[in-house]
């Protein structure tokens, strides 16, 4: 799934000046414990840094289909990568069952990290509507553009 999105952004977005990549960087290097990160995509620009992980699982927007061990892994990773950069926005990116709703838009994001705040910083948990089965092509362009209209407007926030 990350190849999808990661395509998108990497399509969609780099006119608006983003560099995306999928990075993968070590943490505790000298260690017996060392690991390696490799968040889904990373997307920087003179503004600073976006991390985003990317979930095969099917997303209704219910609290039960929101882990902790994804809001865990999407941290971890935008805390490290903080240590280097200026992290703007994290989040965790889903296929959708169903059609965001335009009054439930602004429930996918929270102003901040962790608590709300007034840094500029974003969370998200977004997506993109593939439904059962995408009837035609058009359909799931038509569910891309809309996604990407969204992830704008939030970049054009944080630029």
């Amino acid at each position: 799934m990350h190849e999808f999105f990661l395509l998108i952004f990497d399509f969609l977005l780099t006119e608006s000046g983003w560099n995306v990549t999928a990075d993968e960087f070590d943490i505790y290097t000298g260690t017996y414990y060392k690991r390696k990160l490799v968040p889904d995509i990373v997307m920087r620009n003179n503004s600073g840094c976006i991390v985003f992980d990317a979930k095969y699982k099917r997303m209704a927007f219910v609290p039960k289909d929101f882990d902790r061990s994804d809001f865990f892994q999407i941290h971890t990773y935008a805390g490290a990568l903080g240590k280097q950069e200026d992290i703007r926005m994290a989040g965790l990116l889903y296929p959708l069952n169903s059609i965001i709703a335009a009054e439930d838009v602004r429930k996918l994001t929270h102003e901040g990290f962790y608590f709300p705040d007034n840094s500029g910083r974003k969370f998200i948990c977004e997506g993109i509507y593939i439904g059962d089965t995408v009837k035609e092509k058009s359909d799931l362009n038509e569910a891309e553009h809309e996604f990407c209209n969204r992830i704008e407007n939030l970049l054009s926030s944080i630029s």
